[in-house]
């Protein structure tokens, strides 16, 4: 009978010690996930749509959305990063925000497209920009320095899809 008790309590314990790791590893696992998301959300609630003027330049492509994105950053999944320069004489690819006079144009290996004018709707977490050829660019990301765009208009990709671009800040 002793046996079985002694046996009963081992069991007992160890099954109190593997509980308790699987409740520190879930906590674990939910602090790594808040500080990769953290990054990403960061900064989606205090867009300023004045920080858009200037130069950015792309510096990645993802396939699908923003949400696709931010689920696939967790747990330290990278999603790849599709864009590639499709300039040969090192030119940077670039968008040109004029915020005064509503358009952006884009400059790519060199030659500057015509003015695209748009209209914004500001709402608490994106921005999006509505062209009169019906694209729409929905910000969803915007620090000093980055920007995160969702949409379908980047230039060198031969059948565009829906992508989130990653742009840095480059000038005025």
């Amino acid at each position: 009978m002793k046996h079985k008790t002694l046996i009963s309590y081992t069991f007992l314990i160890i099954l109190l010690t593997v509980i308790h790791s699987c409740a520190t590893m879930q906590k674990g696992m939910n602090d790594i996930d808040r500080l990769i998301l953290k990054k990403i959300e960061g900064a989606s609630s205090n867009m300023d749509i004045n920080q858009l003027q200037g130069k950015w330049k792309i510096i990645a492509l993802y396939k699908g959305d923003y949400e696709n994105f931010r689920k696939s950053g967790r747990f330290g999944r990278q999603p790849e990063n599709i864009y590639r320069k499709s300039c040969s004489n090192n030119e940077e690819e670039l968008f040109v925000f004029d915020i005064p006079q509503k358009t952006y144009r884009r400059i790519n290996c060199g030659i500057v497209s015509n003015p695209v004018i748009w209209t914004a709707t500001i709402g608490k977490s994106n921005i999006t920009l509505t062209t009169a050829s019906g694209e729409s660019i929905g910000i969803v990301r915007q620090t000093e320095k980055e920007l995160m765009m969702e949409g379908n208009f980047v230039f060198d990709i031969n059948k565009p899809v829906t992508g989130l671009y990653v742009l840095e800040k480059t000038g005025n």
